[in-house]
């Protein structure tokens, strides 16, 4: 459901809180009926870096910034629930790079 309401047409952010009270209620599920219920799987799934969480302005009042919330997708178990076919759909395409991993580098250079 997350990784719906990401791709709204006119919306650049899902907003924690809106994910929370609007969208999941409306989503017709069952556990989603309880307050508790919905604030426990979320805090789960930001606990487990299965979604991902940063601070946008506010558009109605930039001085209280919003917890914005996104789909982590490079966790495996993302990938299973929203399928592989994600990544067919989108415009992100990897680029194969030569060499050794950036991260055997940045190691490499580190004990120099």
């Amino acid at each position: 459901m997350l990784n719906l309401a990401e791709h709204r047409p006119g919306f650049d952010f899902v907003s924690l809180k809106w994910f929370r009270d609007a969208a999941l209620p409306a989503g017709g599920y069952e556990w989603a009926k309880s307050d508790s219920t919905r604030h426990q799987v979320l805090s789960d799934a930001i606990a487990r870096r299965l979604i991902l969480t940063n601070k946008v302005p506010n558009p109605k009042d930039p001085s209280f910034p919003v917890t914005a919330i996104r789909v982590n997708r490079q966790m495996p178990e993302v990938m299973k629930i929203i399928g592989e076919a994600w990544y067919a759909d989108s415009d992100f395409h990897p680029v194969e790079i030569r060499g050794e991993p950036l991260s055997a580098t940045i190691i490499r250079e580190r004990h120099r």
